[in-house]
């Protein structure tokens, strides 16, 4: 069952944009941006969800959906808010800006073995962004995968720090 939800609520909503342009990025939490956590180096948390647009206006909205089956806090990506109410804001940083554009080649899921998602890269042209999922840290170091915020890492240091840190194996299916 683990590898069907896998398949459903987390490889089959990313495939539907692979090779489409992202055309922006937002972020939703229960505060707007001048409450927004980062480190402005790498690393943005917030407490519900990211929701990327592609150019053909469809959006995937990557958080935690207290998927039937799997542990509440475990990472999953739908076509539909996971959100009632939030605040909706553009993900406003030069990251962002400068993957404005680009066009997803592909991704790769990270978690447990018993195929418990956690952590999303995902591959756009000439750069990656992963997003992942884990109790709000004010040091920025993750401790434990199940946690109820979205962390956004945009450096190459920042998402091998998050898969080391919590040994995520690469899941496959």
């Amino acid at each position: 069952m683990s590898r069907q939800l896998l398949i459903e609520h987390i490889f089959q909503p990313l495939n539907n944009v692979v090779s489409q342009r992202l055309a922006a990025c937002f972020y939703h939490d229960v505060v707007g941006i001048e409450d927004l956590t980062t480190n402005e180096q790498g690393i943005d948390i917030i407490a519900q969800q990211v929701e990327l647009v592609f150019e053909d206006e469809q959006s995937v909205f990557v958080g935690w959906n207290r998927v039937k089956g799997w542990p509440s806090y475990t990472l999953s990506a739908s076509a539909d808010t996971f959100c009632v109410t939030s605040e909706r804001f553009i993900a406003n940083n030069n990251f962002w800006q400068h993957l404005s554009g680009k066009q997803l080649i592909g991704f790769d899921v990270f978690g447990f073995p018993d195929t418990r998602p956690h952590l999303l890269l995902l591959h756009f042209e000439g750069m990656k962004v992963a997003i992942a999922n884990c109790y709000l840290e004010f040091d920025f170091i993750p401790k434990d995968p199940s946690g109820d915020d979205v962390w956004v890492l945009s450096t190459s240091t920042s998402i091998q720090q998050y898969i080391k840190k919590l040994d995520l194996k690469k899941l496959e299916v």
